[in-house]
């Protein structure tokens, strides 16, 4: 057996392969970790023995978590979108989206989806939203998102230790009246972590989630509008179907192609294309006039036919099938001051994945409230 060697930073003698194992964690040698035990050797084993060493393990074990203000002023991470007088959208959309803000602004909070082929102005609509409404806004990318916690937690490393931050999107979701625009929810690198979101935007549930990881419950503040764009369909390779639980939570716009004259409009002059100021004025009216008609009572003919839509469209095996969700969204989209045919659409087009299931449901639609209009005349868009 080789001649044992004495440690250079304690009495213990040792083998020459044992003590370069024993010198690098001596608790005696500079720099090693607190030890309020010591290390007893058996010469003879020269293994230690009882009793195990209690090391004192760094404060950051328990990652300390900071401070998050739920103050109504701007949060990091936010930017204010200037309007821009030269915009399109669908007349249907435009009623949709100051009806919408209109209800956010008196503490309601409002979820909107927008769908429609890439390249056609949906982030471009998330932007005007929030410039109508003068709102804080965050664009939030979605596409890095690999656990539900990356949405509101961001670890980051301290002075040797572990910290839990909250994000912007935490703090956006705490400031009243911000306009949040989730960027692509259907391509996070796990599609279970969009799961969070669900309860969040849930009416039922309080529109409130557990962060467990900062120890709170997060609710999402009055008059939010929390906006989600995505590209859907088997082109996008880098995305997955969306949960339709969650789309159905949401008000469903779709971006079309615009027509011919507002393309030629945005190639021949580079601040784009807009409805005329009468046209935005006339809406405006419109839905101001509807919503005071209809916050007091709405017609209980209607109510009556769209208690039967649901099963309408349960004897016809429709796909997708709509329950009470829907039916309440469209007497919420009412009360917004919107019209029966643009609340019917947008209460079910995010669910919809093709304009084929959002023309038969409409048409179910139209029967069950057995409205005496042609179909020209009902679906106004």
């Amino acid at each position: 057996m080789p001649d044992k060697q004495p440690c250079q930073f304690c009495s213990v003698s040792l083998s020459p392969s044992l003590l370069v194992i024993h010198q690098q964690v001596c608790p005696q040698r500079p720099g090693s970790p607190r030890v309020t035990v010591p290390i007893k050797m058996d010469v003879a084993s020269e293994w230690p023995t009882a009793p195990v060493p209690e090391v004192q393990m760094p404060q950051s074990i328990t990652a300390p978590v900071s401070p998050v203000s739920a103050s109504p002023g701007a949060f990091p991470g936010a930017f204010n979108v200037p309007p821009r007088k030269n915009i399109w959208t669908p007349d249907w959309v435009l009623e949709s989206v100051l009806g919408a803000i209109c209800a956010s602004e008196t503490g309601q909070r409002v979820c909107i989806l927008i769908t429609g082929p890439h390249g056609n102005g949906k982030s471009h609509l998330a932007q005007q939203i929030a410039a109508l409404k003068q709102a804080p806004y965050l664009e939030w990318s979605c596409q890095r998102m690999a656990e539900p916690s990356d949405f509101f937690v961001v670890t980051k490393a301290e002075h040797g230790s572990t910290v839990d931050h909250a994000t912007d999107l935490y703090r956006a979701c705490k400031t009243p009246n911000a306009v949040i625009h989730l960027q692509e929810p259907n391509r996070t690198i796990s599609p279970k972590a969009i799961n969070t979101i669900i309860d969040l935007t849930d009416p039922t549930a309080g529109y409130s989630t557990t962060v467990w990881e900062l120890g709170e419950k997060l609710t999402l503040a009055e008059g939010i509008i929390m906006i989600a764009s995505i590209n859907e369909g088997y082109q996008f390779t880098g995305t997955d179907a969306m949960d339709r639980a969650l789309k159905s939570r949401f008000m469903g716009l779709d971006m079309v192609l615009p027509p011919e004259d507002v393309i030629f409009a945005l190639l021949s002059n580079n601040n784009g294309a807009t409805q005329a100021n009468s046209t935005m004025a006339n809406i405006k009216d419109k839905v101001s006039n509807q919503r005071a008609a209809n916050s007091t009572n709405i017609n209980q003919d209607i109510l009556r036919g769209l208690a039967q839509w649901p099963r309408l469209v349960a004897e016809r095996n429709l796909d997708p099938n709509i329950g009470v969700r829907e039916v309440k969204k469209v007497c919420e989209y009412l009360s917004w001051g919107l019209s029966l045919a643009v609340a019917c659409r947008v209460a079910v087009r995010a669910i919809c994945e093709k304009e084929e299931q959002l023309t038969a449901l409409l048409q179910m639609a139209q029967q069950a409230v057995q409205i005496r209009l042609s179909w020209d005349n009902w679906v106004s868009w």
